[in-house]
């Protein structure tokens, strides 16, 4: 059976199963309507994957912004295709409403960021937003990365809140990367073998001995070092998608140590011109015109590539790359450049800037994965920890800060960045399903300007877009019930049948049934019968903070006009079927309305393993009116 004649028929059966509700009468009470926190967001956008806003700050040549552009003034091509610039706003003038909202979400990288590092850098950004959210209408958030995504703050306009927050982040313990002692190590044995091969004779000969075995330990290195930069990057990717629930802009203030793009990419340039000599006398098409100079390719040659005589009183020039291209390979074989590509392009599609912050150095004896100030230019430096920095900053327009002074200079300069920009909207050419990147190029036809925008975006489709709110409900605790939602769980042993399918023993089944008053939908005539196209989503999180696999569910709902008043106080309900190991799961549901684009988005935390009786949940149902629910009106998907 394919996919398409799945959905179908769950189609069919949910449209079947709101015509029976209209038939049973109520007789449930109605439900008080909760009252709204007035720090929560409440998100009134559409979710609308048709339509891509592309942030741009366009200055003149001295940094002065260029004023009243329009539609006419920009060029816009994606793939290199032309594409009609729809609408551009300028965040001045729209700066109170919800889609030039900005939301300044500071992000520690706990995996990568030592102590005194991280304080000093809040102590700085600390008075900047607060300044930035009594002069404007900025939202705050804050968050903890490391293997996994930890909310420290969910988006506020409360300045105390913040302060708070800023200091209880400072009192969190952090761990040194087992990394750093390999480093050093790594650096001290790279030190001494590029010692004995400036030398001559026994002492050459020894380091060209230890080349290979130098080569072998900074695999393990940069092995270990690409791992855990790919860590923090999907760590990234869970902050950016969850952030995909706030309107507007979001500038992301990523704290860090460093974040390597290529490991070990120092190393290999310093050991191509250490050992690689002659690749700086012959590039291209040169030709030698002394005859009395050979050139030779030999492994046998000295491997820095200096000048050495061939027993005829004739000059021999190496050509050979003297060892260095095995370095080379290690910087290609464990690049994370397509990572970086990837999380700069989910960036860009949810309007999240990169202002990433490389913490000075306040102690000359504390290097992490960094550079330590005495070492700088010298082979201690294995890799550029600051070009993936920099790298998604220009990706997503922002700014990168990795200097040792001048960091309160660069976050003010980011906070009139962020609001100096112009929002252009287009409509994406081709599909907005699958994987790959769109590139994007954008010019201002006024030749004396500057443009930084963002380079690219990821098309998203509607499942996606909904698993990345659901995600952002659990990890913000952000919720709104238009729709009145009420969700009921229950569990019961795994079947056999399923344990065949690859299930644990161990394994229990949640049942979880998602209802919704009807008169909460918005239902539009066709013909004989009011309907409308909904999709459904259920987001879990389980005790280690790790994301499970969103469930999707599209579904019809069709109710005969003749029964439609009657029905409204009748609810709809729909079933997915889990298997999970016992422990506690934090659990979103999202619900959207192709109608109105309106949205519900409510979370529950669950217990897998206790009793159903035991597990509590208080609903924050809006404006539902209780009625009866009708057994046969399920859903079953797993």
């Amino acid at each position: 059976m394919t996919q398409r004649q799945t959905t179908s028929r769950a189609q069919r059966r949910i449209a079947l199963a709101a015509s029976v509700l209209c038939a049973v009468a109520s007789l449930g009470a109605a439900q008080k309507k909760d009252t709204v926190d007035p720090d929560r967001f409440t998100v009134d956008e559409a979710i609308d994957v048709r339509l891509i806003h592309l942030d741009a700050v366009v200055t003149d040549r001295s940094g002065e912004r260029l004023a009243d552009l329009s539609t006419a003034d920009f060029d816009l091509r994606v793939d290199g295709k032309k594409v009609k610039v729809t609408g551009v706003s300028d965040a001045r003038t729209v700066r109170d409403s919800i889609g030039a909202r900005l939301t300044a979400v500071v992000v520690m990288d706990e995996r990568n960021l030592m102590y005194a590092h991280r304080d000093r850098v809040l102590d700085i950004i600390k008075p900047v937003l607060v300044r930035e959210m009594n002069e404007s209408p900025t939202w705050v958030a804050m968050v903890a990365v490391s293997d996994t995504v930890e909310p420290l703050l969910a988006p506020t306009r409360n300045v105390g809140a913040v302060q708070t927050a800023i200091d209880a982040a400072k009192q969190r313990l952090t761990s040194t990367s087992e990394l750093i002692p390999l480093q050093r190590a790594i650096s001290a044995a790279t030190q001494s073998t590029l010692k004995k091969l400036s030398q001559r004779g026994s002492a050459y000969r020894y380091g060209q001995a230890e080349l290979r075995g130098l080569a072998i330990q900074s695999r393990g290195y940069a092995e270990a070092l690409a791992h855990d930069a790919r860590r923090t990057l999907r760590s990234l990717e869970e902050v950016v998608a969850a952030l995909s629930f706030l309107p507007g802009r979001k500038a992301l203030l990523f704290i860090t140590d460093g974040l390597a793009r290529e490991p070990l990419d120092i190393l290999a340039s310093t050991m191509n011109d250490r050992l690689a000599g002659a690749s700086s006398t012959f590039e291209g098409g040169d030709t030698i015109d002394d005859p009395n100079v050979i050139p030779i390719n030999t492994t046998n040659a000295r491997s820095t590539g200096t000048e050495m005589g061939d027993g005829r009183g004739e000059t021999v020039l190496q050509l050979d790359d003297g060892g260095s291209g095995q370095f080379q390979r290690l910087v290609s074989q464990f690049s994370n450049f397509k990572e970086f590509e990837r999380l700069a392009a989910l960036a860009n599609t949810h309007r999240v800037t990169f202002y990433p912050i490389k913490a000075p150095i306040t102690d000359s004896s504390l290097t992490g994965l960094g550079t330590n100030k005495g070492q700088r230019g010298s082979i201690a430096e294995l890799t550029d920890m600051n070009s993936g920095l920099a790298a998604l900053a220009h990706a997503t327009g922002g700014l990168a800060f990795s200097a040792d002074s001048g960091l309160g200079k660069f976050v003010d300069t980011a906070r009139a960045d962020v609001s100096n920009y112009y929002s252009l909207s287009f409509t994406p050419p081709g599909s907005l399903e699958g994987t790959a990147i769109r590139e994007i190029e954008l010019k201002v036809r006024e030749r004396r300007s500057r443009v930084r925008h963002r380079a690219s975006y990821v098309p998203l489709s509607m499942e996606e877009n909904l698993a990345s709110r659901a995600w952002g409900t659990l990890l913000f605790d952000w919720q709104e019930n238009q729709h009145g939602l009420e969700i009921d769980t229950s569990f019961e042993q795994a079947a056999v049948e399923s344990q065949a399918a690859g299930e644990q023993p161990d394994r229990r089944k949640m049942t979880v049934v998602v209802s919704m008053p009807i008169g909460g939908l918005e239902l539009v005539r066709n013909g004989d019968v009011v309907a409308g196209n909904f999709r459904s989503v259920v987001q879990l999180r389980n005790a280690a903070g790790v994301r499970l696999s969103p469930r999707n569910l599209a579904f019809v709902v069709e109710v005969p006009r003749r029964d439609h008043a009657a029905a409204k106080d009748h609810y709809f309900a729909l079933r997915a079927e889990f298997f999970l190991g016992e422990g506690a799961y934090d659990m979103a549901v999202g619900l959207w309305e192709e109608n109105t684009g309106k949205t519900s988005f409510v979370a529950k935390k669950v217990e897998v393993g206790l009793e159903p009786e035991k597990v509590a949940w208080d609903p924050r149902g809006v404006g539902s009116r209780r009625g009866p629910k009708s057994e046969s009106n399920a859903l079953s998907s797993s």
